[in-house]
């Protein structure tokens, strides 16, 4: 192979892996928690008597849901929270407030890449950073993890005990879908808020 052929299939070889490298995207932390190191025993959330519901709202109304958890878990010392890690499986996001043909185009809208993108980022992920008591709740610090994009949130949560072990935890929190690549409008008379709510009940095994 003479020099010119050899120099023609470096450039080749080179635009190859430029555009890879642009299709590659990498995950976006934005402004997440440091997550300390966590402390105590360890406690596996139970997921078939978890609950995850979500509300969201636009100009004309509102629509509500639920969402599963897959796996979790916290871990505590001294009727105190000090780390855990949860995982949504987002395949899992159904529409309660509707039946028929409307829920089932809501739910298939909701998969594609306007707001979850589930067929590419399957599952979502909260990891408590820290926590702190504030009078009677619990103030949590933790990153959440979404379509490959981090940024960190913190709430309020009530926390059960029963012999020094959490047996539940409940919370209601609020999240700027847009920071986290949801950015879809809506139609132009019905405009979608960018504030989602979870309301949170969580049990443990």
């Amino acid at each position: 192979m003479n020099l010119k052929k050899v120099s023609i299939v470096l450039v080749i070889v080179t635009s190859l892996a430029m555009v890879n490298c642009k299709e590659k995207k990498e995950p976006i932390s934005g402004n997440s928690f440091p997550v300390q190191e966590a402390s105590g025993a360890e406690y596996q959330v139970d997921p078939e008597n978890s609950t995850i519901q979500w509300v969201g709202t636009k100009i004309t109304g509102r629509h509500n849901g639920i969402v599963k958890i897959k796996s979790g878990y916290v871990k505590a010392a001294e009727e105190n929270i000090t780390g855990g890690k949860f995982t949504l499986d987002m395949s899992t996001i159904s529409v309660t407030d509707l039946e028929g043909d409307l829920k089932d185009k809501l739910e298939k809208h909701l998969r594609t890449e306007d707001f979850f993108e589930i067929e590419k980022f399957p599952e979502a992920v909260f990891e408590i950073a820290s926590t702190s008591k504030n009078s009677d709740a619990v103030l949590i610090k933790g990153n959440l993890t979404m379509r490959g994009i981090t940024h960190g949130i913190e709430f309020p949560a009530s926390i059960a005990w029963e012999a020094g072990k959490p047996i539940s935890a409940k919370a209601t929190l609020t999240f700027d879908r847009q920071k986290w690549g949801i950015v879809y409008k809506g139609k132009v008379d019905d405009l979608i808020s960018d504030t989602v709510s979870l309301d949170l009940d969580l049990k443990t095994l």
